[in-house]
């Protein structure tokens, strides 16, 4: 959901598409490609853009929420034995964490760059992710 509450985005892991639902009709208003398999949505928070973690194809899908286009796709995993699934933005929206849960690391990526900064260990089977400031 956007933080207006104006959008509402949901993924499709069979048919690789993100699609922007109105949130009262939850009719579809948009159809936007992804990578594969597209496990996990994350909204930026200032709601500019939408990203999709893509577990079949180890990457992350930006798209643009003004236009519903791809803005640019971000090499993450890079690959699906990894097993890249869920997806988090900081609260300042500069950074981006997507659990890698076959590794037991946590990547974090600028949102800017696409750089991966750096993997940070975690216990067995990864998974859900929060950030607290």
């Amino acid at each position: 959901m956007s933080p207006d509450g104006s959008q509402l985005w949901v993924s499709s892991n069979r048919d690789n598409v993100a699609y922007r639902l109105d949130p009262d009709t939850l009719e579809v208003r948009a159809e936007v490609p992804t990578g594969k398999v597209p496990i996990r949505l994350a909204m930026h928070p200032g709601g500019d853009y939408v990203v999709s973690s893509n577990y079949g194809s180890g990457d992350l899908t930006v798209i643009d929420t003004s236009t519903d286009t791809v803005e640019r796709t971000i090499p993450v995993s890079g690959s699906s034995e990894v097993a890249q699934v869920t997806l988090v933005f900081s609260e300042d929206g500069t950074r981006l964490y997507a659990a890698e849960t076959a590794t037991d690391t946590i990547a974090e990526v600028d949102f800017a760059s696409g750089e991966v900064l750096r993997r940070l260990p975690t216990g067995p089977g990864d998974d859900g992710l929060a950030v607290i400031d």
